[in-house]
């Protein structure tokens, strides 16, 4: 009852010959190998402004025959398809699992923090000061900032400071 560790997947020919005095009994049995698969994939695009739609495609070794994702805070949350679309609609950074299997086994890849999701901005300050104004930028989600003083002037920063010459409202 011999045991046999085989290096690579494959269909191997089994022979087994018995012998006694009365002669030889040959049999002949293929055995199919197949190891646990191993378990990759990507996404594009992986950052976007909500709701953010992501595909995602499968890269696992070619033997892999089930496929469980887990997308936490995507819609759906789970699927069981190869390549599955996603939909992401709240801002914030979500982790993605993809467990592959066979019946010889499984594997995981977990990609933590994968998909960026940003929300559209929000826009919001606050001053200080008359005629010299120091306005504070509270706004949420924004990178890039333009202001617009009323008065013809302008600003890139981010909290600026600027000086009204005019005693006025200003917008």
């Amino acid at each position: 009852n011999p045991v046999h560790a085989y290096a690579m997947e494959g269909d191997y020919l089994v022979t087994l010959t018995a012998t006694n005095g009365c002669g030889d009994f040959v049999i002949e049995q293929v055995v199919t190998i197949t190891a646990p698969p191993t378990s990759d994939f990507y996404a594009s695009p992986l950052t976007g402004c909500t709701p953010f739609v992501v595909e995602f495609t499968e890269n696992a070794s070619e033997n892999a025959t089930d496929y469980t994702w887990s997308f936490p805070g995507g819609d759906p949350a789970f699927s069981s398809d190869p390549n599955p679309i996603v939909t992401y609609n709240s801002p914030g950074k979500y982790d993605v699992m993809l467990i592959v299997s066979n019946f010889a086994g499984s594997d995981t890849a977990m990609f933590v923090d994968y998909i960026d999701v940003i929300s559209t901005p929000e826009a919001s300050f606050t001053s200080v000061g008359e005629g010299l104004v120091q306005f504070t930028n509270t706004s949420l989600y924004g990178t890039l900032y333009s202001w617009d003083f009323g008065d013809g002037e302008f600003s890139n920063e981010e909290n600026p400071e600027h000086q009204y010459q005019a005693e006025g409202e200003y917008v």
